[in-house]
């Protein structure tokens, strides 16, 4: 990835590679480990997968079976850890950033030697695609542009969803080297200051409500933040 500063001083960034992920998990709690993932080394100029590799994680247990149907019995038959995640590396040294939907959650399960420092960029919260509501999940958007969908919740089939989106947002006219380089710009983690009555407006601006602390919070671009219509406080710089 070259980083360059406009004449207007802009940070522009050009991509070659980027890094397509996404993680099954035994769960969403403390303890939860990856138990699958997915990686595909996705070429922005022809806007086209150029490799693909995924694998089961060898785990004895698997509490998510009803929402993955990837049976523990299997798991314990996969690839130790060790070797999963040092082919996702080889991907990695060929890519200038990762891309997952919902980023915050999959990062939490990669190792951060498997990905050489890369910047995440999350395509659920970070990128505006041409059709869809912004913040929505992958299916929803994929059949917002026209895309079919088989089936979800394995990680080999949610990376060839996001191969597909992008391909089909070049094909919608959009410039996906800009598409990209939104994604990249400064964060916060910022809550919503709404009351019951005015929830909506925090959910149909991308924030999801968290039932233990009791608040709508959301991580967005700084400047993204500054524009919407109702009170915000930052969470986390």
């Amino acid at each position: 990835m070259q980083v360059l500063r406009s004449a207007e001083g802009y940070i522009t960034m050009t991509f070659k590679n980027v890094l397509l992920l996404d993680t099954e998990t035994t769960g969403i709690e403390e303890g939860s480990v990856c138990l699958e993932v997915a990686v595909a080394l996705y070429n922005v100029e022809h806007a086209a997968v150029m490799e693909t590799y995924a694998s089961l994680i060898k785990c004895s247990h698997n509490a998510a079976e009803g929402i993955n149907r990837i049976a523990p019995a299997l798991a314990t038959e996969a690839p130790p850890a060790e070797h999963v995640w040092r082919r996702v590396a080889h991907l990695a040294m060929q890519s200038d950033a990762v891309l997952a939907h919902n980023a915050p959650f999959d990062r939490r399960f990669v190792p951060e030697a498997a990905v050489k420092g890369l910047p995440w960029i999350c395509t659920m919260s970070d990128v505006v695609w041409p059709r869809g509501r912004e913040g929505g999940n992958l299916v929803a958007t994929a059949l917002a542009m026209d895309l079919g969908v088989s089936h979800a919740h394995r990680a080999a089939v949610d990376v060839d969803l996001i191969a597909r989106c992008l391909t089909r947002a070049k094909e919608l006219g959009v410039d996906l080297q800009t598409f990209l380089a939104r994604g990249m710009r400064p964060k916060a983690t910022y809550q919503a200051l709404v009351s019951y009555a005015d929830r909506a407006l925090a959910k149909d601006a991308g924030f999801k409500w968290d039932g233990d602390t009791k608040r709508w919070t959301r991580t967005m671009a700084v400047e993204d933040a500054d524009k919407l219509t109702f009170k915000t406080s930052v969470l986390q710089p």
